[in-house]
Order: structure tokens, then C-alpha cells, then sequence
């Protein structure tokens, strides 16, 4: 059987390492838990958290469909209400 040897510095911080690397593994969910918490979302954010491309709600956007949405002005970013992505969704659900 073979035996690994490994040195750690007698100065390494165990704990600011798995500190670290918690912050770095746990970030994106921390993101989404944000996004949950926003009161509008761009379409940028509505992809990261739904999962419906940006394109494709600017696609829909412009054709006249898809979910509900606010623009203060036209050309104006496009903000979203989770509860319209949500009413989106379940209206255009594939019954399988």
C-alpha cells in the first residue's frame, strides 16, 4: 500500500480556509435568496432565478406576450413582479 505524505505550514488558518471556501460555495445561493427578496426583477435577474432566457422575454416583449411586466418609458429597462413570472408559468404549463 503507498503512503501520501502532505505538509501544511504550521501557519495555515484551517478555519479561514473552510471560511473561504463556504463564502465561495454558498455565494450563488446567497444571490438567489436575494433575488427572492427583490420587489422587481430585470429580465437578467428573472433568467438567473426562473430560468426564461432574457431573449426570449424581450422576444415575447415585443411581439406583444408573455408575462406582465413594468417600463416607465419605452426603451426603459423591463422590470418584472415574481408573482406575474409565476402567473406566466403556470398559465403556459405543458399538461403531460
Amino acid at each position: 500500500m503507498n503512503t501520501v505524505t502532505i505538509s501544511i505550514p504550521e501557519d495555515f488558518d484551517f478555519r479561514a480556509a473552510v471560511g473561504e471556501a463556504l463564502k465561495e460555495t454558498l455565494a450563488p445561493v446567497g444571490r438567489l435568496e436575494m433575488l427572492k427578496c427583490k420587489p422587481f426583477l430585470t429580465g437578467k435577474e428573472v433568467e438567473e432565478l426562473y430560468g426564461i432566457p432574457e431573449s426570449s422575454l424581450r422576444t415575447m416583449r415585443n411581439r406583444g406576450g408573455g408575462p406582465k411586466f413594468h417600463q416607465a418609458y419605452k426603451g426603459a429597462t423591463a422590470l418584472y413582479e415574481h408573482a406575474d413570472i409565476i402567473d406566466f408559468m403556470r398559465k403556459n404549463r405543458i399538461k403531460g
